[in-house]
C-alpha cells in the first residue's frame, strides 16, 4: 500500500457521484486515522 511522506496510508478513491449529486474524480487520499468504515458527518 502506498504511503505519504509522514507515513500515512494512501487510499485510491474511484470516481463516483455522491448522494447530493456532487461528482468526485478519481484520486488518492490519505487516511488521517486509519480505521475501517465511513467517517461520520
Amino acid at each position: 500500500m502506498a504511503k505519504t511522506a509522514d507515513d500515512k496510508k494512501k487510499v485510491y478513491v474511484h470516481s463516483h457521484t455522491k448522494d447530493d449529486g456532487t461528482k468526485v474524480k478519481t484520486h488518492y487520499r490519505s487516511t488521517p486515522n486509519t480505521s475501517s468504515g465511513k467517517k461520520s458527518k
